[in-house]
C-alpha cells in the first residue's frame, strides 16, 4: 500500500515562480515527515505520478496561482469532484503529453477510485516570465508556505 498522503510539488522551473511548487516539495523532504506522508518534487512531470495517484487516499498540490494578489498570498481550497470547469492555475499544469495535473487525478480516481480527497495550495506568483530559479519573495514565501503544509500534514496524519 502507498501512501496515505501524497504531496506533489508541480511548477515550470525554467519559468521563474512557476517552480515555487518543486522548491516547496523539496522544502517538505527535508523535513521530518509524518508517518504515511510521502513528497514528490515533480515540475512537469504529471503523468508519472499516476500509480502514486492510485494508492493515496490524500492528495496535495501545491503550485503557482494567479488570483490577482500580492506575490506570495497563498490560497489553498479542497477540491470536491466534480472538478470546476473553470478551475485553473497558472497554466502551466501541463506535461508534455497535453494533460493537466487534474486530468491525471480524474483517470486516477476513474481508474481506481483514489485519491479520495483533493486539496490544493497556490501561491501567487511574482514573475512567470522564462528565467530560472524564484524571486526572492516567492523564495521566502516557500519556506513559510512549507511551514503551514507541514504544520497541517501533521494534524491531517493525527486524525483518523
Amino acid at each position: 500500500m502507498g501512501a496515505a498522503v501524497l504531496v506533489a510539488g508541480i511548477g515550470n522551473e525554467l519559468m521563474g515562480d512557476d517552480g515555487l511548487g518543486v522548491e516547496v516539495a523539496r522544502i517538505l523532504q527535508k523535513s521530518m515527515l509524518p508517518s504515511g506522508v510521502t513528497v514528490l518534487a515533480l515540475g512537469n512531470s504529471i503523468l508519472s505520478c499516476l500509480d502514486d495517484l492510485a494508492q493515496a487516499h490524500t492528495v496535495v498540490v501545491v503550485d503557482a496561482m494567479k488570483g490577482g494578489q500580492v506575490p506570495g498570498t497563498v490560497y489553498s481550497a479542497v477540491l470536491q469532484y466534480p472538478f470546476p470547469a473553470s478551475f485553473s492555475f497558472s497554466g502551466t499544469w501541463r506535461d508534455s503529453h497535453g494533460m493537466t495535473v487534474l486530468d491525471v487525478i480524474m483517470l486516477s480516481r476513474a481508474m481506481t477510485g483514489r485519491p479520495a480527497r483533493v486539496l490544493v495550495y497556490g501561491m501567487e506568483p511574482a514573475s512567470l516570465e522564462p528565467h530560472v530559479g524564484l524571486t526572492q519573495t516567492i523564495a521566502e514565501s516557500c519556506e513559510v508556505l512549507a511551514r503551514h503544509i507541514l504544520k497541517n500534514l501533521k494534524e491531517m496524519t493525527l486524525t483518523p
